[in-house]
């Protein structure tokens, strides 16, 4: 089985804040629903060595009343020629800066001296969120073998958020296809958004993801936590790091919820690629 770890247990990280300028990289929107420009959001013009894993959080996207859907790219490459390394982050109704970051942790190898760019389309053109990325690199004595990319499994881009999957009131509601895989995945993570839902109200959310033929015959993949609150802002994942599952082309992957809600969220499904 590839080895790979979770942050605690990584090495020395690289990362885009300094005590004067705390709150990372302003990442903009384009038109409604359009990625903007990898080459307005430089993070790292060189990486200073080869990374094996990345933490990226984000703030100031919830707005009371408000659809903030909000989708975000990585990529590497020299501007203007990125290519993605991870797609479709979900920040959509990330908390506010005065509550804090919304954050993943990605396994994910990065040669040194790539440059690395974000990207960001919204339901609200020119949306921004404060951007915050940590590099991790390899602890001394350890061989790792992490995916090459990530890709988005689900995300409606022409709205800018997840697909919908309806939660049940102290239930799970019931399995949900996200898509049905066209490569051969092994470690896998989840987005969550609140859709256009503008009163949403205080929950706990259990988000389930799993795999097999057809809804009645469904493995389980990993279970994440995301909380929502009355102010239109979420705050998760728990756990912030993916799962481990090999699972081949050709599957079909599913959601389902539980809350103490009834209403559709987005979900979007990342699949690890090594």
């Amino acid at each position: 089985m590839p080895l790979w770890l979770p942050p605690s247990a990584l090495g020395p990280t690289e990362i885009n804040v300094t005590a004067t300028d705390r709150n990372g990289t302003t990442i903009t929107t384009g038109a409604a629903n359009t990625k903007g420009a990898y080459s307005a959001g430089q993070i790292f013009a060189s990486v200073a060595e080869d990374v094996v894993g990345v933490t990226i959080a984000a703030t100031g996207v919830a707005v009371s009343a408000g659809n903030t859907g909000y989708l975000l790219d990585l990529g590497i490459g020299p501007s203007g020629s990125e290519v993605d390394l991870i797609q479709n982050i979900d920040f959509g109704a990330a908390q506010v800066e005065s509550s804090g970051f919304n954050a993943y942790f990605f396994p994910v190898f990065i040669p040194k001296g790539e440059r690395l760019a974000a990207r960001a389309q919204g339901a609200v053109v020119n949306d921004v969120a404060e951007v915050i990325v940590v590099l991790h690199r390899a602890p001394a004595g350890w061989a790792m073998e992490v995916p090459k990319l990530w890709e988005s499994l689900g995300a409606v881009t022409a709205s800018s958020r997840g697909t919908l999957v309806s939660a049940a009131n102290g239930a799970f509601g019931s399995w949900t296809t996200i898509a049905t895989t066209t490569k051969n995945y092994d470690r896998w993570h989840v987005g969550f958004d609140l859709a256009a839902d503008t009163t949403a109200s205080n929950s706990v959310n259990v988000i389930e993801l799993g795999f097999g033929p057809d809804t009645a015959n469904v493995s389980t993949i990993g279970t994440w936590v995301w909380f929502e609150t009355g102010v239109e802002a979420s705050f998760g994942p728990i756990p912030n790091s993916p799962v481990y599952q090999p699972i081949p082309s050709g599957t079909a992957i599913f959601a389902r919820i539980a809350g103490s809600h009834n209403e559709a969220r987005g979900i979007i499904v990342y699949g690890g690629v090594s």
